[in-house]
């Protein structure tokens, strides 16, 4: 099967690139031209950068002509809004356009279930959306955009709606919730005071289940929505006592519990293609498996400007 994954250089595509080199696929990996991330992986694998401007999208598109288009964009770790998720967007729309113009081939839009909103309960599939947050609309206006297509053109569609995704190596300045929880202990360790969080019921799901999620149903060739959660719910303080217990932090944090959270219910992607999931964020964190990857280049500049700064100080003392 001939494959182009459009994201970011993050862990998930370097998930799914090695999944997919692994059962034989020939994989194509394209990227937004301002995505400056390193990522040894994905120059392993035929790489594209493309901007958003002019039409070189669509001949690469045309050029390599696949059997599946897989569109993650650019924010798909993120657990919050910001501003190139709009432009993800605007990117979404442009690789639709290429597709309907030349191609039959199938796209799979990975999407989250934030489109749901805060609610009582697990939302299913057929649930209406109702996002509570611009996270939330930016992923149900690409899945309408998704839809419109579908309608117009015929293609032969599905959507993978995640819900909180993870990888073992947590990194400062990551925007996974995981390296969001650990960058909070670190910015109010020692003993400070915190501010309030909410204490909301995540359900972490690992990279490497969420591929092969993907990967199934690539396979099966069916269409429609998949809800694709983590089974191994856990509160947001938990994750937060784990982290802090990982390093070693003493970080006071009063909790505000949420009377509504954000949860899906995965039922119809295990009955149908027999997917589950393996990995627990609990278990990994106990077993060491979980890192924290701190900005040493960061520190280390700060480190050189205070003593520069104190030695300036000392020089003028003497003198």
């Amino acid at each position: 099967m001939k494959v182009v994954y459009i994201g970011a250089k993050d862990a998930l595509a370097d998930a799914f690139l090695e999944r997919m080199g692994k059962e034989g696929d020939d994989v194509y990996f394209i990227s937004s031209a301002g995505d400056t991330k390193k990522n040894g992986n994905a120059l392993k694998h035929r790489f594209y950068s493309v901007s958003l401007k002019g039409d070189m999208l669509e001949s690469v598109l045309c050029s390599i002509s696949p059997d599946c288009i897989v569109y993650a964009g650019t924010q798909m770790m993120d657990s919050s809004f910001c501003e190139q998720t709009e432009e993800d967007a605007a990117f979404f729309a442009k690789t639709l356009r290429a597709i309907a113009k030349w191609s039959q081939a199938r796209v799979l839009l990975l999407s989250s279930v934030s489109v749901y909103g805060k609610k009582a309960g697990a939302s299913l599939e057929e649930d209406e959306v109702s996002p509570s947050d611009e996270l939330g609309m930016c992923y149900v206006r690409k899945e309408q955009l998704l839809e419109t297509y579908r309608k117009r053109y015929g293609m032969n569609t599905a959507i993978l709606r995640a819900s909180q995704l993870y990888a073992e190596r947590a990194k400062e300045g990551g925007r996974d919730f995981l390296s969001r929880i650990f960058m909070q202990i670190s910015n109010r360790g020692g003993g400070e005071n915190a501010s309030s969080f909410y204490n909301e019921v995540l359900q972490p799901l690992h990279v490497s289940d969420f591929t092969d999620a993907i990967k199934r149903v690539l396979d099966s060739g069916k269409q429609g929505i998949y809800n694709v959660t983590g089974s191994f719910e856990i509160s947001r303080s938990r994750v937060y006592e784990l982290a802090a217990q990982m390093q070693g932090e003493t970080a006071l944090v009063s909790w505000e519990e949420a009377e509504d959270t954000i949860l899906a219910d995965s039922g119809k992607i295990k009955r149908e293609l027999e997917w589950t999931d393996f990995k627990e964020i609990t278990q990994q964190f106990l077993h060491r498996e979980i890192s924290y990857e701190k900005e040493q280049r960061k520190r280390k500049k700060k480190e050189k400007n205070k003593k520069e700064k104190n030695s300036s100080n000392t020089s003028l003392f003497l003198a």
